[in-house]
């Protein structure tokens, strides 16, 4: 079993260069595991390749992805730091945790922290692949090493973050280094780089967001505000950032949440199966397309739907998938942090800019979907026409409380029994 890679000139498991229509030819960093293998067959958006065709990559190319944009940020960031900043040890961890972040990604990540899942594999892999003698080969320091990888595959809130530095892996001048698989400061980080060239490649879809301008613009700098180092962009493309979050809404509503593909995981989520039939029932009914069938949607208010939750069984924790610019209705880029052109060593906040009045004001929204179990032509048609009178019904309430419909942009569904 192949068990090394090279990557940045510093060999952890074996050579093995690699070809990618996104990024062209290049020698990547993987692990040649079982562990890490099985994301070959982990389609990178799940169902809806039910509905996308050519949405048939994996997490595999997308890992391999992320921890080659690591490495280039890193990169750049070497040229205008101080050589002691980083050290070759450095960009190597967060390669691996780039390489790393998904090994426990599943379909229907709404149920739980993958993240979590990651960390415990990770720690599997490292064992039973004996990778700790490789590792020490290449000069990394355990376990501080190892618990560096894993704090930048699973970072703080930046809440959780403010008060001391509470990271074990690295010092308080390295603190930028966790912002780039990862960050939990803002939600501008190499995995959404990746995914969003990635998904929009293969869905057809446009992406408007230029990582490489980025990364030719980000620098380290000093931020008074917290006392800290972090990864700035130049004053000039505020704009330009919120290009990452508007192509992050454009994916989940054209794709990720896309109303078939959700009636896929919907059916998977609602069956109990408690034999092989049963199983092999609802697998037949997904390959022959016999899905909930899809009445309608409406953007609702937090009024509406706290209505529909104390009348019927929806449950706003539990039927509600959160669908935001990743901060819920916060806005990111108010958590960014920017240089000038005469001043590049020192970070600032959004709020000391003088941003374009055109920039969005809402963050998020609510979509109430509607399915309808069965295949009742005549019973769907009665639904619509229902669920249109509702629709009309309610559009004074939610002309009321529009100032509240984009607290929490949520897509949730509920079903006619």
């Amino acid at each position: 079993m192949m068990k090394h890679i090279r990557m940045q000139g510093i060999a952890l498991i074996a050579g093995l260069l690699a070809k990618d229509p996104l990024e062209g030819c290049r020698t990547t960093q993987s692990i040649y595991t079982p562990e890490f293998q099985r994301l070959r067959n982990i389609r990178q958006l799940g169902g809806i390749y039910y509905v996308y065709p050519g949405a048939s990559h994996n997490r595999f190319e997308h890992s391999i992805g992320v921890a080659h944009l690591a490495g280039e940020l890193k990169a750049e960031k070497v040229k205008e730091l101080k050589i002691s900043l980083i050290s070759d040890q450095d960009i190597l961890c967060v390669q691996i945790a780039g390489l790393c972040h998904d090994l426990v990604y599943i379909v229907i990540m709404y149920l739980l922290q993958h993240e979590d899942g990651s960390l415990t594999m990770f720690d599997h892999l490292v064992v039973a692949n004996g990778l700790k003698q490789e590792m020490k080969r290449n000069r990394l320091r355990l376990p501080t090493d190892l618990t560096f990888i894993k704090e930048m595959i699973k970072p703080l809130k930046s809440d959780d973050a403010e008060v001391l530095w509470p990271y074990k892996g690295r010092d308080k001048n390295k603190s930028f280094l966790y912002e780039i698989v990862s960050n939990k400061q803002n939600g501008i980080d190499v995995d959404k780089f990746d995914y969003f060239a990635r998904d929009c490649h293969h869905l057809g879809i446009r992406n408007n967001f230029d990582h490489k301008r980025f990364i030719m613009f980000a620098r380290v700098c000093d931020v008074e505000e917290d006392g800290r180092k972090h990864i700035c962009s130049r004053d000039k493309e505020l704009s330009n950032l919120y290009d990452i979050f508007q192509t992050r809404h454009s994916l989940h509503r054209r794709a990720c949440q896309h109303k078939i593909k959700m009636a896929v995981i919907e059916k998977i989520l609602h069956s109990t199966v408690r034999s092989l039939n049963t199983a092999r029932e609802i697998l037949k009914r997904l390959m022959t397309r016999d899905l909930y069938q899809f009445v309608g949607q409406a953007t609702v208010c937090n009024y509406v739907f706290m209505c529909l939750y104390y009348k019927s069984s929806i449950n706003p924790h539990r039927d509600a998938v959160t669908l935001d610019y990743g901060m819920k209705n916060e806005d990111p880029i108010s958590k960014a942090y920017f240089y000038r052109k005469n001043n590049p060593e020192k970070g600032i906040p959004m709020s000391k800019l003088k941003p374009s009045k055109l920039l969005p004001e809402c963050f998020s929204e609510k979509i109430l979907r509607v399915y309808w179990k069965k295949h009742e032509p005549e019973i769907i048609k009665k639904a619509k026409d229902c669920f249109k009178t509702w629709c009309l019904d309610n559009e004074k309430e939610k002309e009321k409380e529009r100032k509240l419909c984009f607290q929490n942009w949520s897509s949730s569904y509920f079903y006619f029994k």
